[in-house]
């Protein structure tokens, strides 16, 4: 059995793809991966899709782009924790600001996350989440 173990991919995409494919050749009754962040799950998820072990291994991660929408789609990533970007902004600015005007500041702030599965995927406040300059009005 493996024991709890941790690699660093140093959010390089193909880093964890390596790291990924020699963790699976090495561990066969692997049954889940987390990855830290956007790239790193997507090395992960191209490592599992290419090996076809999607049905034997649970990919969790963090952050989320339109490619890690597309793994969940194809069932290779199982969750995703994303950050509310809005929250981290606004308690930012706020928590200066009381900084400035009386000294204090807090210990510890939680802007909050947000369990992205298959099955909530394309509810509007996930859509947001998700995709924040789809309906923004952002023009490229």
């Amino acid at each position: 059995m493996l024991e709890e173990k941790t690699w660093y991919s140093d959010g390089i995409e193909s880093k964890a793809y390596r790291e990924a494919l020699d963790i699976l050749n090495e561990h066969k009754d692997i049954s889940g991966i987390f990855g830290t962040n956007e790239k790193t799950v997507m090395g992960i998820a191209r490592a599992i899709e290419e090996r076809g072990l999607k049905d034997q291994i649970s990919l969790f991660g963090f952050d989320g782009n339109y490619e890690e929408v597309y793994y969940m789609e194809k069932d290779i990533l199982s969750a995703l924790v994303v950050q509310r970007p809005f929250n981290m902004g606004y308690l930012g600015i706020k928590t200066v600001v009381e900084e400035a005007r009386n000294g204090q500041k807090p210990q510890y702030i939680d802007t909050g996350c947000k369990l992205i599965t298959k099955d909530n995927l394309f509810t509007p406040e996930n859509n947001k989440l998700l995709f924040p300059l789809i309906n923004s009005g952002f023009k490229q």
